[in-house]
């Protein structure tokens, strides 16, 4: 019977030692809540930068005109800004609706691809604690606050690249 009872107790893992190991994968993440938080509670804020407020509207003018191949800034060809950003923000404009939240849509998106992207790259050669401390190094970085503000080239590089960077690291790692 002993035996019985000490080869049930083998099997079954006490259900504690599940809570830990949940909580242990879940520890890692707990400082995402507030910097997720941080960042979306900018989205009711003003957009204040005048660069901002400018592309808002060339993005706004953009998507009433109709005219996505010329950039307008007041009927003006506007050429000192790749055209992308521009498209992504008229493209949130026209899914929902012209709002500040829409116009920073796209580098919020761009943003948290960004956090994907290396939070896969650094589990990809490290381990999985690692990948979520570099995912929230890159979260709590002021200027990743700032980029997800309002609509930048500077987001839209950041999530290409690091998502460039993790699929050539996992060719590397194929076999």
């Amino acid at each position: 019977r002993r035996d019985l009872a000490h080869q049930r107790n083998q099997e079954a893992p006490h259900p504690r030692s599940q809570e830990r190991l949940v909580f242990r994968k879940l520890l890692p993440w707990w400082p995402l809540g507030p910097i997720l938080a941080v960042i979306l509670s900018a989205f009711p804020l003003d957009v204040l930068d005048v660069d901002a407020a400018q592309y808002a509207h060339m993005a706004q003018q953009m998507l009433e005109s109709d005219s996505y191949l010329v950039v307008r800034n007041r009927s003006i060809e506007y050429l000192d800004k790749p055209p992308l950003i521009f498209w992504l923000a008229s493209v949130s404009y026209r899914l929902f609706g012209v709002t500040e939240a829409a116009y920073r849509l796209p580098s919020l998106v761009f943003a948290l691809l960004a956090l994907y992207a290396t939070y896969q790259l650094t589990k990809l050669f490290y381990n999985e604690e690692q990948a979520s401390i570099a995912t929230l190094i890159l979260a709590s970085c002021e200027s990743f606050f700032l980029m997800t503000h309002d609509c930048r080239t500077d987001t839209v590089l950041m999530g290409c690249v690091a998502v460039a960077l993790w699929q050539w690291g996992a060719f590397l790692q194929s076999p």
